[in-house]
């Protein structure tokens, strides 16, 4: 198997996993909280910038469209640096995102 194959493999396990993550979550969420899925906005953020994590903005609008969520974005910090991951987190969360 060539390395391109195998990155290729890897992303669609990530995104399987990834898409069954989003599910459980909502899933939890919802039945946890009266919280509606039409008033639920889920963020994906990574650490930082990494192909690793490409197929995330994918699960997110399928999760989207799925579940009648209201929004779920994929946000990524411009450096690996947790202050700038934290910005963005405080950011989206004055923006309406609960999830």
């Amino acid at each position: 198997m060539t390395k391109e194959n195998v990155f290729q493999e890897f992303g669609r396990k990530s995104f399987r996993t990834l898409k069954n993550c989003v599910l459980g979550t909502t899933l939890a969420c919802l039945t946890a909280s009266p919280v509606l899925a039409s008033d639920t906005r889920v963020a994906l953020v990574p650490g930082g910038p990494h192909p690793y994590f490409a197929a995330w903005e994918k699960a997110g609008q399928d999760a989207k469209r799925d579940f009648g969520l209201s929004g779920a974005d994929y946000r990524v910090p411009q450096k690996w640096e947790l202050s700038q991951q934290n910005q963005l987190l405080e950011s989206l969360l004055t923006q309406g995102y609960n999830g």
